[in-house]
């Protein structure tokens, strides 16, 4: 298994827990979830908050819309999309560009978040800042995959 496949595979669990925690608090409001180790470090409040469901809390979509879900559902899309992009990557030239766009946008989001989780909820989210590390490991990877792709276009206009 290579390490950008690794680390999509765990931003998809990741993201998991995070919607079996969301879950579980909205069925149980006692549930204590094992991310949540105090006051400050709680993940069950970052994703309870109104930023856990970004593009309601943008507007972008109506609140309590089929598309009004939590992040991290879009999480879990977001890396079942590179690993697909990722196994099509010998064969696509597109596939690759999109997936670099996906992780620069991925990226972008994460930073927003990470602000938002600092100096807004002013809270530590370990599942959330595990994901922001695998959104940059698999940039990594899209920029790695790029730089692999037009180097061997070049080798074979060369030719």
């Amino acid at each position: 298994m290579n390490w950008l496949l690794f680390f999509c595979v765990l931003g998809v669990c990741l993201s998991g827990y995070a919607v079996h925690v969301e879950n579980m608090k909205d069925t149980n409001p006692d549930f204590e979830a094992l991310c949540d180790i105090n006051a400050s470090v709680s993940c069950s409040k970052v994703f309870s908050s109104e930023q856990g469901k970004i593009w309601s809390y943008f507007g972008l979509i109506p609140k309590d819309s089929l598309l009004d879900v939590p992040n991290a559902v879009y999480g879990m899309a977001f890396y079942v999309l590179i690993i697909v992009l990722d196994q099509a990557f010998s064969k696509s030239a597109l596939a690759v560009k999109i997936m670099l766009l996906a992780a620069v946008f991925g990226c972008m989001l994460s930073l927003y978040l990470a602000y938002v989780l600092k100096f807004v909820l002013q809270d530590f989210c370990i599942v959330c800042v595990s994901s922001y590390l695998c959104n940059i490991v698999v940039l990594f990877g899209a920029i790695s995959r790029y730089n692999l792709g037009t180097a061997a276009e070049k080798q074979s206009k060369s030719r």
